[in-house]
């Protein structure tokens, strides 16, 4: 049994930390929360307006959390890490001047960019991707 408390600001960081910890269903809880911040119709909102950095936050846990995202020196490692209740993710990104487009789903990620770039699936060897579209499993 563990019992995670964390306070309101912190949520899209705890969604980020359980994705990239493997833990995909606990980090969707988090997500949501963060995701619903500034919704007063669906939460009691404690202070009017908007949250700009759980927006900006959310956005990570979602780019650098479930879709794993990485940015090294060498390449751009991608490790998605999907809750079971996504069929895919999308997410469009730049990388070292390069315009990725990234669709993962359980069984593999796609690639669309607009030049050659360096990735790396999970812990695999990097691989040059582009231009186009490349399927990685």
């Amino acid at each position: 049994l563990s019992l995670i408390v964390i306070p309101s600001s912190s949520t899209p960081t705890a969604a980020e930390a359980l994705a990239r910890a493997g833990r995909p269903g606990k980090a969707l809880h988090w997500l949501r929360e963060s995701a619903f911040i500034d919704l007063p119709h669906l939460r009691a909102v404690p202070r009017p307006g908007l949250h700009t950095a759980a927006m900006g936050n959310t956005w990570r846990a979602v780019v650098l959390g479930m879709m794993g995202l990485r940015p090294a020196t060498d390449a751009l490692g991608i490790d998605p890490c999907l809750p079971p209740e996504w069929p895919s993710l999308d997410v469009r990104v730049r990388y070292r001047g390069s315009l990725l487009q990234l669709h993962a789903t359980p069984d593999g990620v796609t690639i669309g960019c607009d030049r050659p770039t360096r990735v790396r699936l999970g812990d695999g060897a990097i691989r040059t991707v582009g231009p186009g579209q490349q399927r990685l499993t």
